[in-house]
């Protein structure tokens, strides 16, 4: 590690990458059969090591390496939003066709690597990045908002069609949390390193907490209140017993494993 750099602040690119990989292996092992939890799972894979690469793009020992790390995870920063659309497009069906989301993300990956068209600089926090290319800054821009529109789309689509209220509570926490978390705080902090190179980066921070609160949000469960359970023969779970005539009185949780035909999961993962 001889002529590394060590720079304090980087170290929450370490604790938020750590927590990422920690958590995913965890969910991936309570729920390895699946669909939704091994597209997210890849999402927190590939978010963890955009995040580790920053962290050595941010304290390598000169500006080539540098240059080397934040290429190769921006390969990986292209690849993780694509796989959080098939996790809420694996919600709403089961489909191989969902993965048609990942080609985006191979096309500019492989732009990326073509061309490495970041600019590396020095700074207060380590060395930073700009774009050396217009075209390229734009293209990464749209890129991004495509998927953040589709992500919100799927997910606005998925509060509206729930069958059940339960349901509907859930996929509406999981909409919020990826808002405010992702959409909003991630979006400031990527703007922010754009406009004032010398800012302090908190991107691991602040993707840390958007995954935390999206994998809280995908494994919360609901208590059923009395009224629920004492008229879980009425209105939507009724029309869902038509559906579902071998087990009229499902709950939420059960009648997500049927909608995705596998056993699922849904407590906080912390449990």
């Amino acid at each position: 590690m001889a002529g590394w750099y060590f720079i304090p602040i980087t170290l929450q690119y370490l604790v938020g990458s750590g927590l990422i990989f920690l958590i995913s292996f965890f969910l991936i092992l309570k729920n390895s059969k699946s669909w939704v939890y091994r597209s997210f799972f890849l999402y927190g894979l590939f978010a963890g090591l955009w995040i580790l690469m920053a962290f050595f793009h941010r304290n390598a020992p000169n500006a080539e390496l540098s240059a080397d790390f934040i290429t190769v995870g921006a390969v990986f920063g292209f690849t993780f939003p694509a796989f959080l659309l098939i996790t809420f497009l694996m919600l709403k069906k089961q489909s191989k066709l969902n993965l048609l989301a990942l080609l985006p993300a191979i096309f500019l990956g492989a732009i990326t690597l073509y061309l490495m068209p970041f600019k590396i600089s020095w700074t207060t926090f380590g060395w930073s990045y700009g774009y050396s290319s217009d075209w390229y800054f734009a293209t990464v821009v749209v890129f991004n908002l495509a998927y953040i529109v589709a992500n919100l789309a799927v997910g606005i689509d998925l509060v509206r069609t729930a069958p059940t209220e339960l349901l509907r509570k859930k996929y509406a926490v999981l909409l919020i949390s990826y808002f405010v978390f992702y959409v909003v705080a991630v979006s400031i902090s990527n703007m922010l390193l754009i406009r004032y190179i010398d800012a302090p980066p908190l991107g691991g921070i602040f993707s840390a907490l958007a995954f935390l609160a999206i994998a809280w949000a995908l494994s919360l469960k609901f208590n059923r209140s009395a009224s629920e359970k004492s008229s879980n023969a009425t209105g939507e779970e009724e029309a869902m017993s038509k559906r579902l005539p071998r087990q009229s009185s499902l709950t939420d949780n059960r009648l997500e494993g049927e909608m995705w035909k596998e056993p699922l999961s849904h407590r906080p993962f912390w449990r």
